[in-house]
């Protein structure tokens, strides 16, 4: 159920069992919420909220308590209005003001506002500004194309409820983002995925392997409206090659998103098979070849290390296929960064990060030398 007062705090996270629930609680939260056109971005002031010493039990209300306690300590007027602006709404604000640097981080929020102020002015065209929870979330330029997080969701419940066989895994929502995965339980993939196994020796029960279709989306600019295709089993993800993005820009409607989500089956089955030509592709060092891949993808140096380390221990380095590199080497990180308590952004990061590598030259990257790093 959807409580206003629930997502007030920039920290909120919220997880959904069922798929009626989660339908209900974006229906309501997108009806609450609204999206301010400005003409010229020099319409909006920005102005130093507070700090904690001005919070008083009992009279300031939870919004203003948050952001200040915890949030930007910032407030935007415009249009004769007075809003918290959330911690989400931060990086598209300098975004618009077109400043950025790890500078901006040393300075007050007070200075921070000044700085806003000066370069709103002068940056062109108009400001579409996201309100929700009482707060400003985000702040865009014009060209940005909402897409109700409702919609994407209805939209690709209904695209999956074609299916005979489908099980809703869960949704989480944020005010940075929202995602929602089912299994779609596909008995070709399954056995193919089995089969990896069984040629390393290594037990898996079939019951335990969920094909998943993910939809992943933010009003706030942290990704486009995207279809992401993996395998599961235990804490192993394996991704299927780069997702399916609707940019939130132009023209685009829910409509195009239902384009792309209409061949959901023929999608995974195209996208598993692509990743399975990797099992033509002989590699003579693994270990360094799955650090260099890593490496390559700017994925975090210390993970890189861990993840050919731990291929090192479980697999040694002795000749193996490319699909086994990806599927036990590469995608490893993905574990790592779960088990180091990676946030969901970062981790969608990484997916994408991991993703790319399929399309790279894997022989490229098939030397020892690269060992003398680890």
């Amino acid at each position: 159920m959807y409580q206003r007062e629930s997502i007030i705090s920039d920290s909120t996270c919220k997880v959904f069992k069922y798929a009626e629930d989660f339908q209900d609680f974006l229906s309501e939260m997108d009806k609450d919420s609204a999206w301010l056109e400005v003409e010229k971005s020099g319409e909006m002031e920005i102005s130093y909220a507070g700090n904690n010493k001005d919070v008083i039990e009992g009279v300031t209300d939870e919004t203003f308590n948050d952001t200040v306690l915890h949030g930007s300590n910032l407030m935007l007027s415009v249009k004769n209005k007075d809003y918290n602006i959330g911690a989400s709404a931060l990086p598209t604000l300098k975004a618009r003001a077109g400043i950025s640097g790890t500078s901006l981080e040393k300075v007050s929020r007070a200075e921070l506002a000044a700085i806003l102020n000066t370069c709103l002015p002068v940056s062109s065209g108009g400001t579409l500004i996201r309100v929700c929870g009482d707060k400003v979330r985000a702040c865009h330029s014009k060209n940005y194309q909402p897409l109700p997080q409702s919609g994407i969701f209805r939209t690709a419940r209904a695209a999956i409820e074609r299916y005979s066989y489908k099980v809703f895994i869960g949704g989480t929502w944020s005010h940075d983002y929202m995602t929602a995965s089912w299994n779609i339980a596909d008995k070709e993939i399954i056995d193919a995925y089995v089969e990896v196994f069984s040629e390393l020796g290594i037990p898996i029960n079939k019951k335990e392997i969920q094909t998943v279709v993910s939809v992943f989306t933010s009003d706030v600019g942290t990704s486009a409206a995207t279809v992401w295709y993996h395998l599961k089993c235990d804490n192993r993800t394996v991704v299927l090659g780069n997702g399916y993005k609707l940019n939130h820009k132009g023209n685009v409607s829910l409509s195009d998103f239902s384009d792309i989500m209409r061949d959901v089956f023929a999608s995974y089955k195209k996208r598993f098979y692509e990743l399975y030509e990797l099992k033509k592709i002989t590699i003579k060092h693994p270990v360094g070849c799955v650090y260099g891949l890593l490496k390559k993808a700017d994925l975090p140096p210390k993970m890189v290390k861990e993840t050919a380390l731990r291929f090192n221990e479980q697999f040694g380095n002795g000749e193996t296929d490319g699909l086994i590199l990806y599927i036990f080497g590469v995608s490893e990180l993905l574990t790592i960064a779960k088990e180091q308590g990676a946030s969901f952004s970062k981790i969608f990061n990484y997916q994408e990060k991991v993703a790319r590598i399929i399309g790279y030259d894997f022989p490229k990257f098939d030397r020892e030398a690269e060992l003398t790093d680890l």
